[in-house]
């Protein structure tokens, strides 16, 4: 089987899995009178079936319903979080592994920390010298 045949049945799957799971919500929605897809599934569609965005929406509005205005927003909060989780994950996992590595990191925050001040501390004093005048 060709890498592109393999894609399709891949994608076909999701298309399946979506569908199904996307009816469930409509008709969770026509029973309790709702009239948006809420973020909440959207994501699950597209974060654990993968499920295209851009379907939901035009599958929802096939049906009637609109999607969360706040989709967008809730989707990249998200996206930055595993972003950001994965990312200190890795940091963590490195700086466990030398210490070398965790003194470095720790001299060089220190002295970031330490400029910070300084700056701060000059930027305040000017703003009081200004204020005083």
């Amino acid at each position: 089987m060709s890498i592109i045949s393999e894609e399709e049945t891949s994608f076909n799957r999701t298309l399946d899995l979506g569908v199904k799971h996307l009816k469930k919500v409509v008709a969770t929605l026509k029973a309790n009178g709702g009239t948006e897809v809420a973020a909440k599934d959207a994501h699950l569609l597209f974060s654990t079936m993968g499920f295209p965005l851009d379907l939901t929406e035009l599958m929802a509005a096939e049906h009637g319903f609109t999607h969360s205005p706040y989709l967008l927003t809730y989707l990249l909060i998200y996206s930055l979080t595993h972003l950001l989780t994965h990312s200190l994950t890795h940091s963590t996992h490195s700086l466990t592994h030398s210490t070398h590595s965790l003194t470095h990191s720790t001299h060089s925050l220190t002295h970031s920390l330490t400029l910070l001040t300084h700056s701060l501390t000059h930027l305040l004093t000017h703003s009081l010298t200004r204020f005083d005048r």
